[in-house]
């Protein structure tokens, strides 16, 4: 806002080479305009104008005027266009834009051939393990063969709980169940 209340060329002296202003702090920006452009009549010159402006009748109805657009708008796209063009000719952002763009073409470049060394290591790897399928699959082929046939296990637990059963039914029988043990 201080930039609209003050001309272009208030600011020359307070701009460095790319155009900014450094070192104040806007309080400190205004006070310094103030103390060296601005003299108190036209001080009072403007807040009677403001005052007049300020009196006029208001319509809701009736569009505002802003008669200043088209000046703000100018100032604007100056105040970019010279800041577009500064970076254009400024050798440090030349140099920092050329530093960017060989990282980023690095970057790409080498996205692209990790791409391809992990395309290459998968086709390795799915070869490697097909022919270790096949060699698992002749292992254990000639493992079959090698081994003699031996005929199918049998449940036989059934038949040796009967035969435990009946061995110790004859034992209590044949004693009588009166044999003392010894220690």
């Amino acid at each position: 806002m201080i930039m609209h209340a003050f001309k272009d060329y208030h600011f020359l002296e307070l701009q460095d080479d790319n155009g900014d202003i450094m070192g104040y702090t806007a309080s400190a920006l205004f006070d310094h305009l103030m103390d060296q452009y601005v003299q108190p009549e036209d001080v009072a010159d403007q807040v009677t104008a403001l005052h007049k402006i300020l009196e006029q009748e208001y319509d809701p109805n009736e569009v505002p005027q802003l008669p200043r657009l088209d000046e703000i708008w100018k100032k604007f796209k100056s105040h970019f266009t010279k800041a577009i063009n500064n970076n254009k000719s400024d050798k440090g952002t030349l140099r920092a834009i050329e530093t960017a763009n060989a990282v980023k073409e690095q970057v790409d470049q080498n996205k692209e051939n990790q791409w391809i060394l992990a395309q290459q290591a998968t086709m390795e790897a799915s070869e490697k393990i097909d022919l270790l399928e096949k060699q698992t699959a002749q292992l254990c082929a000639a493992l079959m063969a090698k081994q003699p046939q031996q005929p199918p296990l049998q449940d036989t637990t059934a038949a040796t709980i009967k035969a435990l059963t009946d061995k110790t039914n004859k034992l209590k029988s044949g004693s009588g169940g009166s044999r003392k043990w010894r220690k």
